[in-house]
Parts: structure tokens; sequence; C-alpha cells
């Protein structure tokens, strides 16, 4: 059982990359990215300021989905991905929240032409107190 506590997170942010490259081989999304922001492996504490990962999602499947059930404000919305990645990251002994946001990669002066096709996820990490 990997801890990242114990061992430093660098496996589970690759795990992370794993997972994605996985869901891409079934066809559940087109392509993703996973960036580290500022981690020094030095202040890899539970006191610290989080570890910052952002994760760009590339037409997943879920996407229409979340965006009807976001528009008709129903409270749910289908986060399949963040949380997969939210709790694999808990599992590697992590306190983690996330948020999320639909990006349309394409600049369109009217609003109205708004066409997202990303996720943005913003994942906050640090290890679990002991």
């Amino acid at each position: 059982f990997y801890n990242s506590v114990e061992e430093g997170p660098e496996k589970a942010f690759q795990g992370c990359s794993s997972l994605l490259a996985l869901l891409k081989s079934t066809g559940f999304l087109e392509a993703s990215n996973v960036e580290v922001g500022d981690f020094d492996v030095k202040y890899w504490k539970s006191d610290s300021p989080p570890t910052t990962l952002t994760v760009t999602i590339d037409k997943p499947v879920t996407l229409q989905a979340n965006l009807q059930l976001g528009g008709e404000g129903t409270g749910f919305k289908p986060d399949v991905i963040e949380n997969m990645l939210a709790v694999y990251l808990e599992s590697c002994g992590m306190l983690v929240d996330w948020v999320s946001y639909f990006i349309d990669p394409t600049y369109r002066p009217n609003p109205d032409d708004y066409q997202p096709s990303q996720v943005l996820c913003q994942i906050n990490v640090r290890p679990r107190p002991t």
C-alpha cells in the first residue's frame, strides 16, 4: 500500500496521469494533462500550504450531462473523473479538496456562442495528519 505521507506524493501524482491515460484508452475522454504546481518536498507537511494539481480534461463523455444538469440547477453533477482522482489521492494518504470549471478553449466574443469542451479541475492536496 502506497502512503504519500511517508513516501512523498510524486507516485500519487504519476498515478493520476496513469488513471487518466486509462480513461483515454477506453474512450471516456479525448485527452488530459496533469500539472503539479509549486510542489517542494520540504514543504510536504500537513500544516504547510496545499500543493495544487491542475488537471485539464478534453471532451469527457460526462461533459454534456454536467452542463445540462448544472444549467437546470439540480445541484447534481456527475463529476466522475474529478471524484475518481480525489478518492485515489485520499487513498494515498492525502487530504483533498477540488473545484472544476467548464472551459471553451476558443475565444468567442459573443457569450452566447460559449461551447465548452474542456473541464479544468484544480485539486488541492496535503498529507493527512498522522
